[in-house]
């Protein structure tokens, strides 16, 4: 549901916020967003599905503000290398894209299941609001936390704006 939904919301207003907003301020809204939605579904204490599904379709769409310019942030950073030293890396810069994520599926998928087992979790138990807490804190604060922290890395360390981008092309 969140899927289709996403996709069909994400085709008509987030991708064109993208556009208007350019590339760098694209990445720091829509992975912003993302992080504030995460965060939002511990403190607001959603155990609600259908609200969950709302929290998680807003966090789909802010994906797709951003991400119609994947592959150019990696492929800027090639080109701004090149424009600095004449070494053309622009190849090995977007071979990089698929790096964090496969990174990032290998620490999720490792750490979420090592926070399930410290959260006492067994087939069949019966789930408690301490539980529920624990779970909404590692399902979304913390990784929450961890997105607004990667927005602020961003901020910091990427500068190409868009202009310096069709510069250094």
């Amino acid at each position: 549901i969140t899927t289709v939904g996403g996709v069909l919301f994400a085709s008509i207003i987030p991708r064109t916020l993208g556009a208007k907003l350019g590339k760098r301020k694209a990445f720091i809204v829509g992975l912003g967003l993302y992080g504030v939605s995460m965060i939002l579904i511990f403190v607001c204490f959603v155990t609600n599905w259908i609200v969950f599904l709302a929290f998680s379709l807003l966090m789909g769409a802010a994906t797709y503000v951003f991400s119609s310019y994947s592959a150019l942030y990696f492929m800027d950073v090639g080109e701004y290398y090149l424009y600095k030293t004449g070494k053309d890396t622009r190849t090995v810069a977007i071979s990089m894209m698929s790096v964090p994520m496969k990174i990032g599926m290998m620490i999720g998928s490792t750490l979420s299941l090592t926070l399930l087992g410290g959260l006492g979790y067994q087939p069949g138990m019966q789930v408690t609001q301490a539980f529920i807490h624990g779970f909404l804190r590692n399902l979304a604060l913390i990784p929450g936390i961890c997105v607004l922290l990667a927005v602020v890395v961003f901020i910091l360390c990427y500068r190409i704006t868009d202009k310096d981008a069709e510069l250094y092309a």
